[in-house]
């Protein structure tokens, strides 16, 4: 009977336990979508698929941009002083060509 008596009263107590709201569960931040872009490296017939989020592509889009932009400035800077590559205005047209290149590049995406 004390017996009955104890598990009763377990049960009793455990109840307002049991009916209490779980605790909020906190909610997994949604995964960015995955781009794949595929390429082929100089020398190569195979194409390489390469995949990354949005904001991913966006910062490699960005580097690949300052360094084109750092080249073309490199090489301006070696006519300027040296005289024997381009001449600036020509340095000029090719950065300007470059930097189109790439904004078309970006829009067809």
């Amino acid at each position: 009977m004390r017996l009955i008596a104890v598990a009763l009263s377990l049960a009793l107590l455990s109840a307002p336990l049991l009916a209490a709201d779980p605790e909020p569960t906190t909610q997994m931040p949604k995964k960015e979508k995955r781009i794949c872009r595929e390429s082929t490296p100089t020398g190569s017939r195979l194409t390489v698929r390469t995949c990354h989020t949005k904001s991913e592509w966006e910062a490699i889009d960005k580097d690949r941009l300052e360094h084109a932009e750092r080249e073309v400035g490199r090489v301006q800077a070696m006519s300027q002083s040296d005289g024997t590559l381009s001449s600036p205005p020509c340095g000029q047209r090719a950065r300007a060509s470059l930097l189109r290149r790439w904004s078309m590049r970006r829009r067809l995406r």
